[in-house]
């Protein structure tokens, strides 16, 4: 059965370009997404240079970042897979997702802490360090000694 585990690890990796067609967007969308880290792949080293390996189970973080950027009105079309693994796809789908809602809920928490530390720091800046009770004199009285 090794040759089994070959073609599931085969069938895991895809191209930037059957990603770009499994998800229904151009390829440009999908290299732009990966250098952005926004969607995990692998850079591989070929003879021509590199190319962008991404992993299957990821496909759906990958939908909905597309759809993200057409439009908040756009419907995630979650990519259907196909064959007698579906099953355990679906359930690596599910895990992909998981895992992109607890970062996203991660840098969220943070992003709210950074908001509430400047909202200190502009609340502590706005407030007078001093109240002075006696009217200050001009530059000309100050200079001359006159008031």
């Amino acid at each position: 059965m090794p040759s089994q585990d070959a073609s599931t690890e085969a069938l895991a990796a895809l191209t930037v370009r059957q990603a770009a067609e499994k998800v229904r967007c151009s390829e440009a969308l999908v290299r732009k997404l990966v250098r952005a880290e926004e969607v995990p792949a692998e850079k591989v080293e070929t003879v021509t240079g590199f190319r962008y390996l991404i992993d299957e189970a990821t496909l759906p973080v990958l939908a909905h970042k597309v759809a993200m950027r057409k439009g908040p009105n756009t419907t995630v079309q979650t990519p259907q897979s196909e064959g007698p693994h579906s099953e355990g796809v679906r359930a690596q789908d599910v895990e992909a997702l998981r895992a992109e809602r607890n970062r996203l809920v991660d840098e969220v928490r943070w992003l709210r802490a950074q908001f509430e530390e400047a909202q200190a720091t502009i609340a502590r800046l706005a407030l007078p360090e001093h109240s002075p009770t006696e009217q200050r004199q001009g530059f000309w009285a100050r200079l001359f000694g006159r008031g």
